[in-house]
Parts: structure tokens; C-alpha cells; sequence
């Protein structure tokens, strides 16, 4: 998947927005400067509280804003890692606080791009609490006010520093690529646009449903006239062959026969 020896691809943090909010900090710790030499070297403050006021806001407001404005020139140049992705999972430092941490791949259900004319990258989670920052509140809320089907992580353009396209492709084919290495002797991996659950999930969605001699019998009013024809089409079979190796009743059987497609009317 990657030239360098590392066995899982990186994807950066987007800085499209990095220049602009070290802009922002930059204004705001130049207004804390302000605010703090105000009631120092600007305009003498008589009143005690209004002058400590102006002080600490200042101090504050010039250390807090600086430091971001420092972090975002860092940010500029060297961003942060978005995800790391490989054939077992893929380690998400987007979503809720600080990321959703390191989801396996047995766990996704579906990998796929949506949101039309301002498209996102949807990644369906099979088992949110297994999650490993699954208590980060913000990422919690997300999970419940998502997709009603699948809770849901989400990777958008400005998130990232390549294009949304081929973020998608590298966790498209880490994705084909464990579907493929756990597909069972015989079988294929499906594989297609929308990155689909595993074989294994599949098996075991087999394994669970119930068997053909467990099924609950439906009633007659919940038969398709189709099932009814069937059904009795098979009692006539077994009542005619019960008629020719027993003469002497056949009329009773007739009867009897009569009597049932006249019930099923």
C-alpha cells in the first residue's frame, strides 16, 4: 500500500484553515497586549478593581492567544496525523475530542462517500462500544444523533490534507485488502464501491438465522395465494396415493377433499 517500509499509510491533517486561525490569535493576543498595558503605560486607571481587571484579562487573553498563534505556525508546517490505515484497521484521530482511537476492520460495515454536493467520507461502525474512546462525550453525542441505522465516523475535506478522493481509495483497499486475506477457501471477497461487511460477518449472520425446521409456521391468512396453491396441491398428491392403495375409501376421501378446498376459500 506505501513505498516506505511503514505497514500503514498516513493521512495529515488538513491546514486549509490553519492560516486563518493563527491570523485570528493573532489579533486577539495583540488586543490582550492592549488590554493589559492599558492601566500600565497607556491611560492611568484609578479605580483598583477596573485596573486589576484590565491586567489579568490581559495577561491571560496575550499568553493564551499567543501560544495558540505559535501552535498554529507549527500546525502550518508540520500538521498532525489525521489516520493511520492499515490491512488490520485504522487508528482515527478525527472525531469526538481527540478521535475514536483504533477501530479493527471486523468492526466497520461500511466505508463509503456521501453527502452530494459537499461529500464526506462515512465509515459505519458495527459495535460502538467497543469503541476505545467511546465515553469522550462529544464523540458519544455524535454516534447518537447520527445515521439511525450505524453509528458513523466522519472524515471531511477541510479534515485532511489530501483530497477526499483518495483518503476514500486508501481505506477502500486496506478495507478490500482484510476482506479479502479473511474470505473463507472458495469464496470471494465482495467488493465494490460501497466496502461491504467481511465474509466472516456474513457467515456469522448465516450461523444465526434460523434453520428451515425452526421457522415459525405462518397462518393461513398470512399465506400468499401461491403458498396456498402449493399447499394444496401437495395434500391432493397425498391423498390420492393414500385412494389407490386403499379402494374401499374413496368415497370418504373425496369427501374430505372437498370439505379442505372448500375451507381454504
Amino acid at each position: 500500500m506505501d513505498a516506505r517500509k511503514e505497514d500503514f499509510v498516513r493521512i495529515k491533517k488538513g491546514n486549509s484553515l490553519t492560516p486563518w486561525i493563527a491570523l485570528v490569535a493573532f489579533a486577539l493576543a495583540a488586543a490582550s497586549v492592549y488590554c493589559l498595558m492599558v492601566p500600565l503605560v497607556i491611560y492611568k486607571v484609578e479605580n483598583a478593581i477596573l485596573r486589576y481587571m484590565f491586567i489579568c484579562v490581559g495577561a491571560v487573553g496575550a499568553l493564551y492567544f499567543l501560544s495558540m498563534f505559535i501552535y498554529q505556525i507549527v500546525q502550518l508546517f508540520s500538521p498532525k496525523n489525521a489516520m493511520l490505515v492499515s490491512d488490520e484497521g485504522f487508528l482515527d484521530l478525527l472525531n469526538g475530542t481527540e478521535g475514536a482511537g483504533y477501530i479493527p476492520w471486523s468492526n466497520v460495515a461500511k466505508v463509503d462517500i456521501e453527502g452530494g454536493d459537499k461529500p464526506y467520507i462515512s465509515i459505519g461502525i458495527l459495535d460502538p462500544e467497543t469503541v476505545p474512546n467511546i465515553n469522550d462525550a462529544k464523540l458519544r453525542r455524535q454516534f447518537a444523533e447520527g445515521s439511525p441505522v450505524l453509528p458513523e465516523l466522519f472524515v471531511k475535506p477541510y479534515q485532511i490534507a489530501i483530497p477526499l478522493e483518495k483518503a476514500y481509495a486508501i481505506l477502500r483497499d486496506a478495507r478490500d485488502a482484510h476482506s479479502r486475506s479473511y474470505a473463507p477457501s472458495g469464496e470471494t471477497a465482495a467488493l465494490t464501491k460501497t466496502v461491504t461487511r467481511t465474509i466472516m460477518e456474513n457467515n456469522a449472520a448465516k450461523r444465526s438465522a434460523p434453520k428451515p425446521n425452526e421457522a415459525t409456521e405462518k397462518s393461513d391468512d398470512e399465506k400468499s395465494v401461491d403458498e396456498l396453491l402449493k399447499e394444496l396441491s401437495g395434500e391432493i398428491e397425498k391423498r390420492r396415493q393414500k385412494l389407490s392403495g386403499d379402494a374401499k375409501k374413496s368415497s370418504q376421501e373425496i369427501e374430505d377433499i372437498i370439505k379442505y378446498v372448500k375451507g381454504k376459500e
